[in-house]
């Protein structure tokens, strides 16, 4: 079939969602000819990976909204904006391109929202919109922990993503799809009706299996956090909770591997705490280094206060490395029930306590770990390995198609009746 594809994120190499769109026209190109609409600033990593590995069915289309539109790009919100309009404007290029390659189905891959409309759904094509996420929000009892300004983005955020439930191009776009790709609880409560009728589960994500490191059972035990550093990251809590294991696990280290805005306040509360020789801030490393030191760490602590399903949960998965996080966003969605332990939020201190006391256990049981660990595995081989997400993928296509063309014949049974 020949498929148009929309991706305003897509970067080899890279994790969220950039990486996401990378890996999903891989593998829809695997099985068909692909169109993708891509940012223009995307094409100099893509065509460094395709000089690498070339993708034979994929043609590249670069856009980018004018110059005068730019301005929108400076701070977190004006990024949105930018995307936002980025999104529905590919509507007009994707119908010049359906004019000359008569499309068989359009996929708005990335960004994916329920609250952002596509452009993709201005086609009178079959049309899967997702996978859908971006709507998980902190955990209100733990709100009171961020400062001032962090509080104000997030209730800022929380506004952006209430008003999105009454734009008309974002409610235009879920009437239009065909299957809705989702990933999230949220998601799927935020779209009601549509969900129920057109949605499909499918996470955003996919990772390759691979070995970690045999489970140790000796005094040394390595734990890893990769993430963003920025607040609702939740690597402040982490480092508290470290401090307070130590008491019972003395030879215990802590890597954060990621960089942000937060890096100035972390090493403060390192500093604060005496802990320079005990925890590291590495900032960003290329992806294959950063999933190779998740293969070697003992645990993973994942300690954010709002995630979607993320690429790293899923990469410690797959090399059988058990996991702590807290039980916010879609972590028991993505983690389910035996790879990982999941501590309720409370407020902050008792949060940060009962992270230790998980952190305490797991140290101390290595035969649980390498029980979660193998669970983990096995979960990550079931729900994110690229191949079966493909496979998947086209049964999801022919539902769409199918869908599509009966609702052509009933409109055109009405029109007739008329």
């Amino acid at each position: 079939m020949k498929i148009l594809t929309a991706a305003y994120a897509c970067e080899p190499g890279r994790g969220s969602e950039p990486g996401a769109g990378w890996m999903w026209i891989r593998e829809i190109a695997r099985r068909h000819e692909v169109w993708a609409i891509t940012r223009a600033n995307n094409r100099v990593a893509i065509e460094q990976a395709l000089a690498s590995e070339p993708l034979e069915n994929v043609h590249w289309v670069w856009f980018d909204l004018p110059p005068s539109a730019c301005f929108w790009k400076y701070g977190a919100g004006g990024v949105r904006a930018y995307a936002y309009l980025w999104q529905w404007a590919i509507g007009g290029v994707a119908r010049r391109l359906d004019l000359r390659e008569h499309f068989d189905l359009v996929h708005h891959l990335t960004l994916s929202s329920a609250w952002t409309p596509s452009g993709l759904a201005r086609l009178a094509k079959p049309f899967v919109w997702g996978p859908l996420g971006g709507l998980e929000q902190t955990d209100p009892r733990l709100r009171s922990a961020l400062r001032l300004a962090e509080r104000a983005g997030d209730a800022a955020r929380w506004a952006a993503v209430a008003l999105g439930g009454f734009d008309p191009l974002a409610a235009l776009t879920a009437r239009r799809a065909d299957r809705i790709l989702i990933q999230s609880p949220a998601a799927a409560c935020r779209l009601g009706r549509a969900a129920r009728e057109r949605g499909v589960g499918m996470d955003s994500i996919g990772v390759e299996l691979r070995h970690g490191r045999p489970v140790s059972s000796g005094p040394d035990f390595e734990l890893i956090s990769v993430g963003e550093l920025r607040p609702h990251k939740g690597h402040w809590l982490g480092i508290e909770a470290f401090a307070r294991m130590l008491d019972a696990v003395p030879r215990a280290r802590y890597t954060i591997v990621g960089e942000g805005p937060e890096r100035a306040r972390l090493e403060a509360q390192v500093a604060r705490l005496e802990l320079t020789n005990k925890v590291r801030l590495l900032g960003r490393l290329p992806r294959e280094a950063a999933m190779e030191m998740t293969a070697a760490a003992d645990l993973m602590l994942h300690p954010c206060l709002r995630d979607p399903p993320v690429y790293a949960v899923a990469e410690a998965m797959a090399a059988a490395r058990p996991l702590a996080a807290l039980d916010a966003g879609a972590m028991r969605e993505q983690i389910g029930e035996e790879a990982g332990k999941l501590v309720e939020p409370t407020d902050e201190a008792e949060t940060a306590r009962r992270l230790a006391d998980a952190l305490v256990e797991l140290a101390r049981d290595p035969a649980r770990r390498e029980r979660m660990g193998a669970a983990g595995q096995r979960r990550a081989a079931a729900h994110f390995d690229w191949r079966k997400k493909g496979e998947r993928l086209e049964e999801i296509y022919r539902d769409a198609i199918a869908a599509y063309s009966a609702g052509r014949e009933r409109a055109t049974c009405a029109f007739g009746s008329a």
